[in-house]
């Protein structure tokens, strides 16, 4: 689609628009492209975006536009949407660096959100109580994560040892 837009520019500046001009062509090429695309989010699938839903008795905030709250996952292929536990961090977007952030189809969220209107921040002894769940949360998911990378390496393994093993049995002279 770059290379589209690109050519649309380049081609308009050739037969002699402005570069200003050519530009617009090529802008025009990449926005029908991208409103007709299946991937881009609707502005009602971006609407859910900075808004705050409760899931098994926590408040979840969806990421706000500017940190891709609804967007196409090209390896699940579908739409999908981030958000973070707003109990623990209220309108403070805690960022993607730790893994605090969670994905879920839009789809499938759509169907279990509870949307919340006008939410409350924490303050005090709840908000510490929410942060330390939400650290219990993260060690459990973490925990998860290090066991599943161990069952993968463990199974990886065991093949690697049964197929030179059954090698070497075809190999044998008796």
């Amino acid at each position: 689609v770059k290379t589209a837009a690109g050519q649309a520019a380049f081609d308009a500046h050739k037969a002699g628009l402005s570069v200003d001009a050519a530009r617009q062509k090529g802008d025009a090429v990449f926005e029908a492209w991208r409103k007709e695309d299946a991937r881009e989010a609707t502005p009602e699938q971006r609407s859910i975006q900075g808004r705050v839903f409760v899931d098994d008795g926590t408040r979840w905030r969806v990421r706000d536009e500017k940190k891709r709250g609804v967007y196409y996952d090209l390896e699940l292929k579908q739409l999908c949407v981030e958000y973070y536990d707003f109990d623990a961090y209220g309108m403070n977007d805690p960022g993607s660096g730790d893994d605090v952030v969670e994905f879920t189809p839009y789809d499938e969220l759509l169907g279990f959100a509870e949307w919340v209107d006008a939410p409350e921040s924490l303050s005090g002894e709840a908000l510490e109580a929410a942060r330390a769940e939400a650290a219990r949360r993260l060690d459990a998911k973490r925990a998860f994560e290090a066991a599943d990378d161990a069952m993968d390496y463990y199974q990886e393994k065991d093949r690697r040892e049964a197929a030179a093993a059954a090698k070497a049995a075809a190999e044998a002279p008796f």
